[in-house]
């Protein structure tokens, strides 16, 4: 951990000029550029855009992928401050397919007898 500490560290002093979300951006770039990342399958690096697309056009300008939901991803990153888990995050299509799997999972979650406290609003 100390080690990816003084990375990180190192990520967000050196190359600030691309960090928007800083922890994630500066692992990223940190593991960028230390040669500890393999190329993945687009599917394990698509995020959610319906709610940008709520608010403005620029996506399209950002984005060259298809905007729609695309059901054989493997992985949706929702992007942004606002998260599927939070009541005040826009109900997207991708947003509501997190929130029923969630809530699914959690139902199991709960049959199991864990005493985990739930995100809000997933009972």
């Amino acid at each position: 951990m100390a080690v990816l500490r003084a990375g990180v560290r190192r990520a967000l002093s050196e190359y600030r000029e691309h960090i928007l979300h800083n922890d994630q951006d500066a692992l990223n770039l940190w593991l960028l550029h230390h040669g500890r990342v393999r190329e993945a399958d687009p599917k394990y690096n698509r995020f959610e855009v319906g709610r940008f697309l709520e608010r403005g056009d620029w996506v399209r300008r950002v984005v060259t992928r298809p905007l729609c939901p695309d059901p054989d991803a493997a992985v949706v990153h929702f992007v942004g401050p606002e998260k599927p888990w939070q009541p005040e995050c826009p109900a997207t299509d991708d947003v509501r397919e997190y929130r029923a799997l969630l809530g699914r999972t959690m139902r199991h979650v709960r049959a199991l007898g864990a005493a985990h406290p739930e995100p809000t609003g997933m009972r």
